[in-house]
């Protein structure tokens, strides 16, 4: 797994930098910050707010697509189950120019997230029963605006449906909303 794991992260970064058509890329670096607000597909508890931080990388490959790949610290869970995972997206989609340096950019991709810590108050919820990988289906939007010296500030609102079960003995999966700021460079 931890191989099949690498070498799509591999193909994913190398997609991100491939070599764009000629003078039409800018590549994107940033930082990234804010809120999820998750669930679980069965009922275990509330919803519940948590936080996120990390960095995004990726390319403008040319006026219109989009490939990026982040690395993020995420809280996600239930009022009543606390989840801490390491979310690595891989994310392909397109951007518009709306003037004046304002873009809009809609996306989907592929996630996994590695568990990092566990925290249930749950009758029958088995912290060592949690998998170690979470793999999600992102969908956002972002809005985002250029600023001189290449430097950008994007809002960003992602659902992340969850597509394998969080725990071994239960079924359902974590799924949620992700609401972030990005604050980064072009070049």
């Amino acid at each position: 797994m931890k191989r099949s794991l690498s070498a799509l992260l591999l193909v994913g970064a190398l997609a991100a930098w491939a070599v764009p058509a000629e003078g039409q890329a800018s590549k994107l670096f940033g930082i990234t910050g804010g809120a999820t607000y998750t669930n679980f597909s069965s009922s275990s508890g509330s919803s519940s707010w948590g936080g996120i931080v990390g960095v995004t990388a990726g390319v403008r490959q040319w006026n219109w697509t989009v490939v990026n790949l982040e690395a993020s610290w995420a809280r996600r869970g239930t009022d009543r189950i606390k989840l801490d995972y390491l979310d690595v997206p891989l994310l392909f989609g397109g951007s518009r120019d709306l003037g004046d340096g304002l873009r809009l950019r809609g996306y989907t991709g592929i996630q996994v997230g590695y568990n990092l810590s566990c925290d249930s108050s749950v009758v029958g919820v088995n912290c060592d029963n949690i998998k170690s990988w979470q793999w999600s289906w992102p969908i956002g939007v972002q809005i985002g605006k250029y600023r001189g010296g290449g430097t950008f500030v994007a809002a960003d609102v992602r659902y992340a449906w969850g597509l394998n079960d969080t725990f071994e003995n239960r079924i359902g999966s974590n799924r949620g909303w992700e609401f972030k700021l990005i604050i980064g460079r072009a070049r």
